[in-house]
């Protein structure tokens, strides 16, 4: 069984706090943003592709937009994710994230359309991360509603289903209380 969120990361956390309990609740771990090769699962194919310094800023950015946005990280999740970020803005990341994004909007369309219009729909006028004049480090720093509000989405994120995670994520329950406990 898929692990569920019901509601985004509450805007008083820290964005590093946010991306902790994200990192936790999928089972990731930070050391892998800086390893030369990524593993990514497709269609329950696991593939390893390269991970060159440029990508590794992108991917922490990404994940970033996750904590932000509040959208999963199951196919459909990735899939309104990367519809944020191509209205947003993907161009000038270069080839291989521009392919990412179209792919995982593509498999996104597959799975729950209606979905993925709504996310295109509800990114107007957003601005990507990678966009913004602060260093990593500083977005780690803010709150998430400060970030929310630098990316111009709505202060409560832009999620409106439960938060589905991805079929490889941890499956023991999350304990979200104790999270917000430790994230203020």
């Amino acid at each position: 069984m898929l692990n569920v969120r019901q509601e985004p990361v509450p805007g008083d956390w820290t964005c590093a706090a946010g991306l902790d309990d994200y990192m936790r609740e999928n089972g990731f771990k930070v050391v892998e943003y800086d390893k030369p090769q990524s593993l990514v699962v497709f269609f329950g194919k696991n593939i390893i592709i390269p991970n060159p310094p440029r990508h590794r800023h992108i991917l922490r950015i990404h994940d970033l937009h996750h904590v932000v946005t509040g959208y999963g990280t199951c196919h459909v999740g990735e899939g309104e994710l990367a519809m944020w970020e191509w209205r947003a803005g993907v161009l000038g990341l270069g080839p291989w994230a521009v392919f990412l994004t179209i792919i995982t909007g593509f498999i996104g369309f597959v799975y729950a359309p209606g979905r993925m219009l709504r996310a295109w729909r509800d990114s107007k006028g957003a601005r990507p991360l990678w966009a913004l004049p602060m260093a990593y480090e500083e977005m780690l720093c803010a709150t998430v509603a400060e970030l929310r509000a630098q990316a111009r989405t709505p202060p409560k994120g832009l999620a409106r289903e439960e938060r589905r995670l991805h079929k490889n994520a941890p499956s023991a329950p999350t304990d979200f209380s104790a999270t917000a406990a430790n994230a203020r």
